[in-house]
């Protein structure tokens, strides 16, 4: 079975071709990435077929409401957003909106390709700088419900678990591999500061009684 191709949704011609040629560049294949200009265009191909990746870039856009435009479209398919801002506060907002990666254009290229395939392997993969802003910003926010700290594909194990579904069934029903489950499980307990697998099953169970 060949691999989906990757969808890049960029503004302008000029980044289009930017993308691409560093992609090509890099051993993948010129007819495995189709180019999107807009996020309705976008919107539409995905909803035709299916993608490994969603490269979103752009630089008077706001990409924020991009990338949850195309997570209310998938909310599955990866998505790694390339930006130009400074904000730390606008990059948090990308990751809560659905985006794996996010990267500055002002990264290397070893490093915005590293990002790429860190997110093509359904692992989340974020600069330092912003993971650190991330754990700041939510140690301040003590009210905020702790689940909304998670990625929609990230709810979406939490919620499975907290039905009492084993990893393997898991991996089943959402089309991933048991690692990715794993990878996903690992992730979760990070972000909710829990030490053990039954930690996560009780949070989880706990989770899911309190929402029915």
């Amino acid at each position: 079975m060949s691999t989906p191709p990757i969808l890049i949704l960029a503004e302008g011609e000029l980044l289009q071709r930017v993308i691409v040629r560093f992609l090509v560049g890099e051993q993948f294949a010129r007819n495995q990435l189709l180019v999107a200009s807009t996020s309705a265009e976008a919107t539409r191909m995905l909803a035709a077929r299916t993608f490994s990746l969603v490269l979103i870039s752009a630089c008077s856009i706001d990409q924020h409401s991009w990338v949850k435009k195309i997570r209310s479209v998938s909310r599955s398919t990866p998505i790694f957003a390339l930006h130009l801002t400074k904000s730390l506060g606008v990059q948090e907002q990308m990751v809560a909106a659905g985006a794996q990666g996010v990267f500055s254009w002002r990264c290397s290229w070893e490093e915005i390709l590293e990002g790429v395939h860190e997110v093509l392997a359904e692992r989340v993969c974020l600069p330092e700088q912003l993971l650190h802003y991330s754990n700041d910003q939510k140690r301040n926010s003590v009210s905020a419900d702790p689940i909304t700290r998670l990625s929609p594909r990230e709810q979406e194990v939490f919620g499975l678990i907290g039905k009492g579904i084993i990893s393997k069934q898991i991996a089943g029903q959402l089309h991933i591999s048991p690692k990715s489950v794993e990878t996903y499980r690992a992730m979760i307990k990070k972000k909710l500061n829990l030490s053990s697998g039954a930690q996560l099953i009780t949070a989880a169970v706990s989770h899911a009684l309190e929402n029915t």
